[in-house]
């Protein structure tokens, strides 16, 4: 069954790992409640996998651009923090 779910961002961590069906697809990416939340749509009677993100600020060097997808950019603080989020893939 394909429903849309969401997942907090951690705004303190460069490389993080969340746990959701495979084959997700991501749709978007916003700030609710002052907080970087992504929504992707899953299929619940796929398996649940690690997957890889990478939130990046602007000006540092982006980890082997080769294996992370770019999804969005968010901004955090009022806009005096800037990140760029990637998925491995």
């Amino acid at each position: 069954m394909n429903t849309i779910w969401k997942y907090e961002i951690p705004e303190d961590e460069r490389c993080f790992e969340i746990r959701m069906p495979k084959g997700s697809k991501f749709l978007s990416l916003q700030m609710q409640k002052n907080k970087p939340v992504m929504w992707y749509l899953v299929n619940t009677k796929n398996k649940n996998v690690k997957k890889r993100f990478l939130a990046n600020r602007t000006g540092c060097k982006v980890l082997n651009k080769e294996t992370w997808k770019y999804l969005d950019t968010f901004q955090l603080r009022d806009g005096d923090c800037v990140k760029h989020l990637y998925e491995e893939g």
